[in-house]
C-alpha cells in the first residue's frame, strides 16, 4: 500500500478515527530523528516523542566563524565508536549562532564542541582565551 500524505489537523476541527489511524501508520513506518530540546524514547511498548526544556545541550562541529560568533552543524554519535553523523540543528554566524563564551576568535573549522542553549544563541568554551 502506498503511503498517503500525513493528515493535517486544524484547531477546533473534529479528528476522525481514520485520520488518526493513518497518522499512526505513517509514524510507525517513519524514520524519525530529533534534536534538542526534543527527545525520542523507544521501548517494547512503543515510541514516545517528548519536549524536554532541560535538554539544552548538544554536540556540534564548527563550520566557520566571524570574531567569536561561529556557524555550526549538530553532530550525533555514529554507529562506529568515535564517529559522528550530521544531526538536524545548525546555525550561522548571525542566526542561531554559537558564541565562544570567553570571546575566543581562533576556534578552527571542523572543531567539535559542546553547545549550551542561551536564549536564541548557543554558548561554548574552547581552549585558552
Amino acid at each position: 500500500m502506498a503511503n498517503k500524505d500525513v493528515p493535517h489537523f486544524e484547531p477546533g476541527k473534529v479528528i476522525s478515527a481514520g485520520a488518526l489511524e493513518e497518522l499512526r501508520r505513517q509514524l510507525q513506518s517513519a524514520r524519525i530523528s530529533v534534536a534538542a530540546p526534543l527527545e525520542m524514547h523507544t521501548s517494547s511498548t512503543g515510541t514516545t516523542l517528548a519536549y524536554n526544556p532541560q535538554k539544552v545541550e548538544l554536540w556540534a562541529k564548527i563550520t566557520g566563524g566571524s570574531g567569536a560568533n561561529y556557524s555550526w552543524t549538530e553532530q550525533v554519535a555514529g554507529t562506529t565508536a568515535g564517529s559522528w553523523v550530521l544531526g538536524k540543528g545548525s546555525g550561522t554566524t548571525s542566526v542561531n549562532q554559537a558564541i565562544e563564551a570567553n570571546g575566543n576568535a581562533t576556534v578552527t573549522t571542523n572543531t567539535y564542541v559542546r553547545l549550551k542553549r542561551a536564549g536564541k544563541r548557543w554558548l561554548f568554551t574552547h581552549g585558552t582565551c
